[in-house]
C-alpha cells in the first residue's frame, strides 16, 4: 500500500497539536504549532527532494547576485566607500550546475526514469523480506589483501 503524503503530514501535524494541548494545556498553541508543522511535514515530501535542493540552490544563486553595489561619499572630512560584489563567477556556475542537475533528477523521477539506481530514495534498501525458519546462520568470508 502507497501511503499519501498529504494524509501522513496532516496526521504529524494532529499528534503535534495533541502533544503540544497536553504539554502546555493551551488549545491555542497547539493550533498554532500543529498548522506550521503541517505545513513543513508537506514541504519535506521525499518525493520533492531534488526539486528542493534546485530552488535552494536557484535561490542561492539569485541571492548573492542580486545585491551588488558600491557607495562612496565623504562623511565628516572621512572618505569612506562601501562595496558588497557579486558571488564569483565560478560560485554562480557552480550554483548553476547544481539547479539544472537537481531539476534534472527531478524529472527523471518525476517519470519513473530512476527506479533501481542508487538515486532512487522512494525504495527501502533496508528492507531484507521475510525470513522464516530457526536456527538461521549467515556465513560471511571477507578476504582481506
Amino acid at each position: 500500500m502507497k501511503n499519501n503524503w498529504t494524509l501522513i503530514s496532516i496526521l504529524i501535524g494532529i499528534i503535534s497539536g495533541v502533544i503540544a494541548y497536553l504539554l502546555t494545556d493551551s488549545w491555542k498553541i497547539a493550533l498554532i504549532l500543529s498548522v506550521p508543522v503541517t505545513g513543513i511535514s508537506l514541504w519535506l515530501n521525499p518525493k520533492l527532494f531534488f526539486a528542493r535542493i534546485a530552488i535552494y540552490a536557484f535561490s542561492a544563486l539569485l541571492g548573492l547576485n542580486k545585491f551588488a553595489f558600491e557607495a562612496t561619499g565623504k562623511l565628516f572630512g572621512v572618505e569612506f566607500t562601501l562595496k558588497n560584489d557579486t558571488a564569483s563567477y565560478i560560485t554562480t556556475a557552480f550554483l548553476g550546475i547544481i539547479s539544472l542537475v537537481s531539476l534534472r533528477y527531478f524529472f527523471l523521477e518525476r517519470n519513473g526514469k530512476l527506479e533501481g539506481t542508487f538515486l532512487d530514495f522512494s525504495r527501502n534498501s533496508n528492507s531484507v523480506g521475510s525470513i522464516n525458519g530457526e536456527n538461521i546462520t549467515v556465513n560471511q568470508n571477507i578476504n582481506k589483501k
